[in-house]
């Protein structure tokens, strides 16, 4: 396994690859890695970026390869990314450009957490850990969450 990698790698395919890095850069502390363009310049073929110690590749929509984008909000992957703060995260990001989906929150399995959508359908929860909590504290919590 190359170095900086772990064994799982999402993969995005959205829209406009371009504005997405851009976005991630100022709303997830995204660094990107690098950039390769379809010889027209403009649609990325594929990009690496790093958040936090893990990677994510994207590119823009490749209808002759099959490859398209999620069409509607929260149509794409879903992100669980363990941060150092929720609050600052979720303020960040929506500063950014993303939409609040939950504000910042106690949960009962240990964690601080919120979630934001971007503007390709992919939702991004903030978690910060801020205590354990046993197996059967989660089940004994779990009979009265709302979910």
């Amino acid at each position: 396994m190359p170095e900086g990698f772990h064994t799982i790698t999402p993969h995005l395919t959205v829209s406009d690859a371009k504005a997405a890095i851009a976005l991630y850069e100022a709303a997830l502390g995204a660094t990107n890695c690098g950039v390769l363009t379809y010889p027209d310049g403009e649609r990325v073929a594929h990009a690496m970026l790093q958040i936090g110690t893990s990677r994510l590749f994207l590119n823009d929509e490749m209808p002759d390869m099959g490859g398209f984008a999620p069409a509607g909000p929260e149509l794409g992957a879903k992100f669980y990314l363990y941060v150092e703060d929720v609050d600052a995260a979720h303020s960040r990001a929506v500063s950014a450009g993303m939409s609040e989906k939950s504000a910042p929150e106690d949960m009962f399995w240990g964690d601080r957490i919120s979630a934001v959508t971007d503007p390709y359908g992919q939702v991004w929860t903030f978690a910060t850990h801020i205590r354990e909590v046993s197996m059967e504290d989660m089940t004994e919590a779990m009979k009265s969450f709302g979910g």
